[in-house]
């Protein structure tokens, strides 16, 4: 796109329409417009609602997390060696995932707020961690006592990973906020 400049950006001097070079200084204007756009696109936007529901998300995600610890903490024991006497690593298993979602979760605030240009990929990598945490929970609902997790809270999950990924993923808003 050619900029119809009355003066030479570079030297000063008046021009004619269209000009692509300078008559004095023999500069392309054509470089001159694009060293302006370059400078125009490091300056980030603000952070955005959808990263702020991001943000919310994940925090609600790790208070229930951390309820859940609170759980595990405070589970009778007679009531573990008869519901879950068939699946002993279930519980193991449980805490290691809701370890590594927290610290995702928390990483992924921090970095948010800071705005790191990693952050797309990042979130990215940790929703499909997520899914794949969801996937294998609810298979494993299949095969145990468990009759907490249904097709709508999979259904609800598979889709906020979607729109996530589609998110961090293409959006230009996400581009312009993470370029630093």
């Amino acid at each position: 796109m050619q900029i119809n400049y009355t003066e030479c950006p570079w030297c000063g001097s008046k021009l004619e329409f269209e000009q692509a070079y300078c008559s004095e200084c023999n500069n392309e204007l054509m470089a001159f417009e694009s060293d302006t756009n370059v400078s125009n696109k490091t300056e980030p936007t603000s952070l955005g609602i959808w990263n702020f529901i991001y943000i919310i998300m994940c925090t609600i995600a790790s208070v229930q997390i951390l309820q859940g610890f609170y759980m595990y903490t405070k589970l009778d024991v007679a009531y573990y060696t008869h519901y879950w006497s068939g699946y002993p690593h279930y519980l193991t298993y449980a805490i290691t995932q809701s370890s590594i979602q927290l610290l995702c979760l928390i990483i992924s605030v921090i970095c948010i707020l800071k705005r790191f240009r990693f952050v797309p990929k990042m979130i990215i990598i940790f929703e499909v961690v997520y899914l794949i945490f969801l996937l294998i929970s609810y298979y494993v609902a299949q095969v145990t006592p468990l009759q907490n997790i249904t097709y709508l809270w999979l259904t609800v999950g598979l889709t906020s990973k979607i729109i996530w990924v589609l998110y961090y993923g293409v959006s230009k808003r996400v581009k312009q906020t993470f370029i630093f």
